[in-house]
């Protein structure tokens, strides 16, 4: 029984790690991808049918903002990874 518990323990963990990197990507980063969008919905729907209070409320809260944000979800340009900022200087490798 103890390692039964020792392992969902360990899975908990590593279950909030991802959830709080989806997040930072979702609110922080404003990462726009147009699979992100698909990835979310589909973990929004499994988020609603977890236990409560936190899953469907984490959910509904990321429902509501896909449905809100829905059109900032496009293609990204390739001059967005060109390695400049944006505010037009040069970052990373691209230095020069």
């Amino acid at each position: 029984m103890g390692m039964v518990l020792y392992a969902t323990a360990v899975g908990s963990v590593v279950a909030l790690v991802g959830i709080i990197l989806i997040l930072v990507a979702l609110f922080g980063v404003r990462y726009r991808a147009p699979w992100f969008l698909t990835a979310l919905w589909v973990l929004s729907i499994l988020w609603l049918r977890s236990s409560p209070p936190i899953g469907p409320i984490l959910g509904i809260v990321v429902i509501v903002y896909l449905v809100i944000h829905r059109s900032e979800f496009t293609e990204q340009s390739p001059a967005c990874d060109s390695g400049k900022a944006a505010d037009g200087r040069l970052t990373g490798a691209h230095q020069g």
